[in-house]
């Protein structure tokens, strides 16, 4: 419970991908109650928002100790 999850809602450079929100909805990440996550828009070929995401999570870890 206490382990941070980070989604990367991957391949932002295509036409049909989900963005954040609907990512959320559609794992139903609203639910989740007393856990820390983070969904972050990214693409894996350029790595556009990878490091962002990776931050959250380093940060996320921090707190947790």
């Amino acid at each position: 419970r206490r382990t941070p999850l980070l989604v990367w809602a991957n391949k932002q450079d295509q036409k049909r991908a989900m963005g954040t929100e609907e990512v959320i909805d559609r794992l139903g990440l609203a639910w989740f109650r007393g856990r820390r996550w983070h969904v972050g828009a990214c693409c894996g070929s350029s790595g556009e928002g990878l490091y962002d995401g990776l931050s959250w999570l380093t940060q996320a870890m921090a707190e947790r100790c």
